[in-house]
């Protein structure tokens, strides 16, 4: 694997580290009435979001480049794996605003 993919790869691994730690402590916070537990579900959202933004930025600009059959494979996983990211961004963003709104009841 070139230097480049390994990159991607972390940086994809990173992100969905940093989604679901961050909102599933964040939850639990929250449960718990800790004061602070949804802003840190939407710090965590905030960074995953900025991180997310980056590495399709990444990505777009390694689909310029020339690559061979299996590095053409790999970028579409990565594209799919892409998606499920943005899905689970949509929906975290989704449950925190729940949150807020049960907050405020």
């Amino acid at each position: 694997m070139t230097r480049r993919w390994q990159k991607a790869t972390i940086v994809v691994l990173v992100l969905i580290g940093l989604l679901m730690g961050g909102s599933i402590a964040s939850y639990r916070a929250f449960a718990a009435n800790e004061p602070g537990g949804l802003n840190m579900a939407q710090d965590a959202q905030n960074a995953a979001t900025q991180s997310y933004n980056q590495m399709m930025t990444q990505m777009h600009s390694m689909q310029q480049m020339p690559m061979t059959a299996n590095e053409k494979a790999m970028m579409t996983m990565m594209a799919t794996m892409a998606d499920t990211i943005k899905h689970l961004l949509d929906e975290n963003k989704q449950l925190i605003q729940i949150l807020r709104e049960q907050n405020r009841k």
